[in-house]
């Protein structure tokens, strides 16, 4: 710039034009002086900050109306959840660099009961290693401590972060839920998790695979089940980037836990997504689940082979706006031959990663008393204060 000011200055004599010059150059000496010297207490603050947690607190809430009674518990009348309003649940999210290997991550969740009580505990609580020491290889991560596996897409969820109001019934019954999918589902054991990328594969498509050891009892499916230790499960992620504008994600799951009760669960899940511009977006997804338990202590005869799924489709209006549809469809685990099945629809508006409403309904059906010929309207409100938050895998912004 002060060359350009130079050759200015050759190329015009005039005198009054050289002091104006003269002047403009004093002006950007000092205003450059002034940018280094902000430049300079900005990476102060930041180096002061660097181990410092940053620190995201989100809270969820929702209302729902229905057009019979609901209960929590089907034996005791008095656990109603119908016609009410809830603070769902408030999380304090706080991650951190620990070190030049590895980062931390803890989450408190303070969650409503349906009694309209309140529990607190470590949703999640884990450090990440970016780099193993001894085996300094790229791509390659261990995470270690409480953490929702990689088993499909919805339950690495945080409630907070699902494009629906409600868990799908296959995640609420299979993974768990211990108050029902109006509240907070899915399973989050202790254990280690090994990551790792497949490489040499192009520049279009990603391979992830997941490697897990987990505590043994911890999902609905093996609930009551004296296991013997560990529980073992693997997850395959497949990336795939068609242009610009789309993607599809596919990701096969296996989990396997022995005991007085020996369970497989297999799953896959598939993701496609539009987006050719943030005004515009359309998201198709689902997964799928099906299990072998085996009594081990009540003979071979004693099993059951549930199978369950759920599918969407989400499509974009405008910047703020997106609209879309489940279906849900469940076996029950105890005994395959009791259905269950779920329809919704949804329109959420987007202003921002730090406000989100959302509007739905959904209507149930199935063999049992308490899922048969129910229909819900829902009301949902997302707030997060604090750092900048991740945005959501079906944000198109």
């Amino acid at each position: 710039m002060l060359s350009v000011i130079f050759c200015a200055l050759a190329l015009q004599p005039d005198p009054k034009t050289q002091e104006e010059l003269e002047k403009l150059e004093e002006r950007i000496e000092k205003r450059l002086q002034e940018l280094d010297r902000k430049l300079e207490d900005v990476n102060k603050v930041a180096a002061k900050n660097a181990f410092n947690p940053q620190i995201t607190v989100f809270g969820n809430s929702a209302m729902r109306s229905d057009t019979r009674r609901v209960l929590f518990d089907p034996a005791d009348p008095d656990s109603r959840i119908d016609d009410r309003a809830y603070f769902r649940a408030g999380e304090f999210d706080f991650r951190a660099a620990i070190d030049p290997y590895a980062d931390g991550v803890i989450i408190v969740a303070v969650e409503a009961t349906p009694d309209g009580e309140f529990e607190t505990h470590i949703e999640e609580g884990y450090a990440l290693l970016k780099k193993i020491p001894l085996l300094e290889v790229d791509g390659v991560k261990l995470k270690l401590g409480v953490f929702r596996p990689s088993f499909g897409v919805s339950n690495k969820l945080h409630l907070h972060d699902m494009p629906h109001t409600t868990r799908p019934l296959v995640i609420e019954r299979y993974l768990g839920a211990e108050h029902g999918s109006f509240f907070e589902a899915g399973f989050a054991p202790l254990g280690a998790e090994f990551n790792f990328f497949v490489s040499g594969l192009g520049d279009a498509i990603t391979v992830d695979v997941f490697i897990d050891v987990l505590q043994a009892g911890e999902m609905a499916l093996t609930e009551g089940n004296d296991a013997e230790p560990p529980a073992l499960m693997a997850h395959v992620d497949v990336f795939y980037r068609f242009g610009a504008a789309t993607t599809l994600n596919v990701g096969v799951s296996h989990y396997h836990e022995r005991g007085d009760l020996s369970t497989h669960v297999s799953g896959v899940d598939l993701t496609f997504v539009w987006k050719p511009d943030s005004f515009r977006s359309v998201i198709v997804g689902g997964e799928i689940m099906t299990a072998d338990r085996q009594f081990d202590d009540m003979g071979p005869s004693a099993e059951s082979e549930p199978t369950g799924w759920y599918a969407y489709v989400q499509v974009q209006l405008s910047a703020a706006v997106y609209v879309g549809a489940r279906f849900d469809h469940v076996e029950a685990i105890d005994n395959d031959g009791l259905e269950a099945a779920a329809v919704g629809a949804y329109v959420s508006y987007y202003t921002s990663e730090f406000f989100r409403i959302r509007i739905g309904f959904e209507r149930r059906s199935g063999d049992l008393p308490e899922d048969d010929d129910l229909d819900t309207v829902m009301l949902e409100f997302n707030i997060v204060f604090g750092s900048h938050p991740i945005e959501p895998y079906w944000v198109n912004r």
